[in-house]
């Protein structure tokens, strides 16, 4: 507990979290567990090299994409994401003790989807040596789409 009674959650665990990838258009770390799965697709279209036939000098212009994705995976604890005991599908209520609480907790079992679905689009190309990619993307959680998110990365390709 802090000075004013709350009860700290201690983030001892958070040092041996494995970083599978990102998940396009939700937060880092959205759903956590001891297992993942993920799928990343992707369809590039080099915008200047089906238009123009010629030689192109420029790396800017000869690298130059544009990019539709989609993102779909899940994160769980336990033998499947479907299962029922799942921590997804378990959530506490009150989250926390707080000063003057009755003591009364309740389990709740909400049976979400346990799959996120991030799709987007993005440019791709060589921006002074290095390879940059910009991508916006909505995620779909429970069938509700999440306000768009924008990336901006420098680095290597996948």
């Amino acid at each position: 507990e802090n000075d004013i009674g709350e009860v700290v959650k201690e983030n001892i665990d958070r040092l041996f979290i494995d970083f599978a990838t990102n998940m396009r258009g939700f937060k880092y770390n959205q759903l956590s567990g001891n297992n993942f799965i993920l799928l990343n697709a992707e369809l590039r279209i080099p915008v200047l090299k089906y238009f123009y036939k010629g030689t192109i000098t420029s790396n800017f212009f000869r690298n130059l994409q544009l990019v539709g994705f989609t993102d779909v995976g899940s994160a769980w604890t336990g033998i499947s994401p479907f299962n029922r005991e799942n921590a997804l599908n378990t959530e506490i209520i009150p989250e926390r003790a707080r000063p003057g609480d009755l003591g009364f907790v309740a389990r709740v079992k909400n049976f979400k989807n346990p799959f996120l679905v991030g799709y987007g689009a993005g440019i791709r190309t060589m921006l002074l040596g290095f390879y940059t990619k910009f991508d916006v993307a909505w995620g779909i959680e429970d069938e509700t789409r999440q306000d768009p998110m924008y990336y901006l990365t420098l680095g290597h390709d996948f």
